[in-house]
């Protein structure tokens, strides 16, 4: 029995340690186990499998496989990144041995505000552009457990200001706080979350707050608790090991990311003075022994008797402090400082320091030391602003060099890699260490398992673009040979508002992937109207890549939204366009830009057809390709250039959720089928 009331304690511990208020959010890191595997030996190389990065078919492609090596370089004189150089101004060593450079490419970050950004549309394509070298990303971890109210309330407006304004049209973010997991770390140029977060109607900077977490004041129990209802020692301790084993496995993640550089930038006001080194371990407060003898127990290390306890709630909360004493003193997650330097070197992560409510100005703290062995920066400023600015200056270009190694990719060991330039008065920040891919990871890729086979419509679910909730204007641009058909639609939210609802034009522009304007053209919105289908037929339209859509009030007030432009196929049934209706039949169907309809509205959806089409019939599929009882009538009109699919569905028997319309019939003889995705809500 004093077993079984051990393990219970146990597993008390473990719920707390496991209760932080993981945020809810697609995870975009698959694959990293062998990785986290790794991580739990500090001492041991953590090995960290690279997913290939993105090809895109207008830019230099940096071709290297796994067996690759590639090293990111920034040489900068005078603070400014050098360009111009070639392969032959490096020199470059794996643990003493010189490599051949087989692959070299500079790649500048481009901040120009007339670049059309790019916003990743699903957790995948997040993942996919986060990948891709050329695209910097960055990490704001924010140590709210050191953040006091002071530093809490005057980041919220400059940190919301760069993220939104600041960050270049390639730049990728995640955020995250000791509540949330590293495991559901989302990249995103979105900012509507984090705003939420930094409400000034919940205090996040938690430092000089009294403590409320229902867990936390278990532990806050165990002791007395700090000036101004504070955590107490051992509370403190605690959550030094929660930020310890954050940044533990931020590191990882992003080094399975990709090899190229990532970006941590840490925001806290732990790291500013060597006097809270959070690497020093402090004495945890002593058991209470009156508590304990008030209970009938003996006073044991362990909180472990020779007889059974009776039934006690003041005995079975001591036994849980006791039991969290023995967690945060015997798991250590860096035994040293400089364990957490060498990790973020194995996984190329630079690290960055800004105190948000800096106490002194003179930077002369453990930070600064991490920053420069990682090549960050430690940033200590009144101007918050100025010093997120900073972090992006840091970095304005950098050049790719990739080898193969000669003591080849097998092996346990990290690996030394230095870089020399033949320029004089060039300094050089650069990969130093290099993970060889771990054995398992090697017999995995020369035999990966089959693929998943993913269904027609399970594929046609995935090409949905999601629901944004800050989207003021949606679009939805489509490619048919030399003619871009684009619908324009104002959000409901917004339509109704002043002064939208009186009417507005709207310039839509199209552009290449070097962001220059191929075609334009221009329609209105009518009053009382919230959407518009525009029709653009040039030379320039198939280099076309981007569509982007302002709308234009007479009063000069604006709404603008830019999306990727879909190159419709050659199919015998091709991308159709969508309209949408009221319940009433006098309601005249209008153009729909976003592929979400109530139950009540009536929805129009028009597939050109390539020859002669017979026996045409729509139905509707949920995402296990079963049919949904609906009613859709199907006919097919004729029009210009060629005649087209017309269904007309009416939804109010459905359940709000995914569903994917399929469009089938023979053409010219030959069996033809088109399947898209749309979402029904209430």
């Amino acid at each position: 029995m004093v077993v079984a009331a051990t393990a219970a304690v146990e597993e008390t511990v473990v719920a707390v340690a496991a209760t932080r208020f993981r945020r809810i959010a697609l995870a975009i890191f698959c694959g990293v186990g062998v990785a986290l595997a790794a991580a739990q030996d500090p001492q041991k190389p953590v090995q960290t499998p690279v997913p290939p990065p993105v090809q895109d078919p207008q830019r230099p492609v940096f071709r290297a496989g796994v067996d690759v090596v590639r090293v990111d370089v920034y040489p900068r004189r005078r603070n400014r990144v050098v360009e111009g150089l070639t392969a032959a101004d490096f020199q470059l060593t794996e643990d003493g041995v010189a490599q051949t450079i087989e692959t070299f490419e500079y790649i500048p970050i481009d901040m120009s505000r007339d670049v059309e950004p790019l916003d990743p549309r699903s957790a995948s394509e997040a993942q996919r552009m986060a990948a891709d070298p050329r695209n910097r990303v960055f990490v704001f971890y924010l140590d709210t457990y050191e953040i006091t109210m002071e530093g809490a309330y005057r980041a919220r407006e400059p940190l919301l200001h760069f993220l939104q304004g600041s960050m270049g049209p390639r730049d990728l973010f995640a955020w995250m706080t000791p509540k949330h997991s590293p495991e559901f770390l989302e990249f995103t140029r979105m900012t509507q979350d984090l705003a939420t977060a930094l409400t000034f109607g919940t205090s996040w900077g938690q430092k000089d707050t009294p403590v409320t977490d229902p867990e936390e004041l278990k532990i806050q129990a165990c002791a007395p608790p700090g000036p101004g209802g504070g955590p107490n020692g051992l509370l403190t301790l605690w959550r030094t090991h929660e930020m310890e084993r954050d940044l533990k496995e931020l590191i990882i993640r992003l080094g399975a990311l990709r090899q190229e550089r990532k970006n941590l930038v840490i925001l806290g006001e732990r790291w500013q003075n060597t006097i809270g080194d959070p690497f020093r371990r402090a004495p945890a407060p002593a058991p209470s022994t009156p508590a304990f003898a008030q209970a009938g127990l003996p006073v044991t290390q362990g909180g472990r008797g020779s007889f059974v306890p009776p039934a006690n709630p003041m005995a079975d909360a001591m036994r849980l402090c006791n039991q969290v004493r023995q967690y945060v003193q015997g798991n250590r997650i860096f035994d040293s400082a400089q364990n957490l330097i060498d990790l973020a070197r194995r996984n190329n992560v630079a690290l960055y320091f800004i105190p948000l409510a800096p106490a002194s100005l003179f930077n002369f703290s453990m930070a600064q030391g991490f920053a420069l062995d990682t090549d960050g920066r430690s940033i200590v400023s009144n101007d918050i602003a100025a010093s997120l600015d900073e972090v992006l200056e840091h970095q304005t270009g950098f050049y790719m060099l990739g080898y193969k190694s000669t003591a080849g990719e097998a092996g346990r060991k990290a690996r030394d890699v230095r870089v020399k330039t033949t320029k004089s008065g060039v300094d050089l920040n650069v990969r130093r260490l290099y993970d060889p891919p771990p054995p398992e990871f090697l017999a995995a890729r020369n035999d990966p398992p089959p693929p998943v086979v993913r269904t027609d419509v399970e594929k046609a679910l995935d090409r949905l673009p999601p629901v944004r909730d800050d989207d003021e204007v949606v679009m939805r641009a489509i490619s048919r040979s030399d003619t871009a058909i684009v619908t324009t639609e104002i959000a409901p939210r917004v339509a109704s508002q002043e002064p939208w609802a009186t009417g507005a034009r709207v310039v839509v522009t199209l552009r290449d992937d070097a962001g220059t304007a191929v075609a334009s053209a221009e329609s209105a919105f009518a009053a009382g109207a919230r959407s518009v289908r525009v029709y653009i037929t040039a030379a320039g339209v198939p280099k076309a890549a981007r569509a982007r859509a302002e709308v234009i009030h007479a009063s000069g007030a604006t709404l603008a939204n830019s999306v990727p432009i879909e190159a419709a196929a050659a199919e015998p049934i091709g991308t159709p366009v969508f309209y949408r209706a009221g319940s009433l039949p006098r309601m005249p169907f209008v153009p729909a830009a976003l592929l979400s309809f109530g139950r009540t509205e009536r929805v129009r959806i028009e597939w050109p057809v390539a020859g002669v089409l017979t026996e045409p019939a729509v139905r509707l599929l949920n995402a296990a390709s079963e049919p949904r009882p609906t009613e859709a009538v199907a006919s097919v009109v004729d029009g210009t250039p060629s005649a087209f699919l017309r269904a007309d569905l009416r939804l109010l028997s459905l359940a709000p959720g995914e569903y994917v319309v399929e469009a089938s019939g023979t053409v010219d003889g030959k069996p033809a089928r088109h399947l898209i995705a749309i979402r029904v809500t209430r």
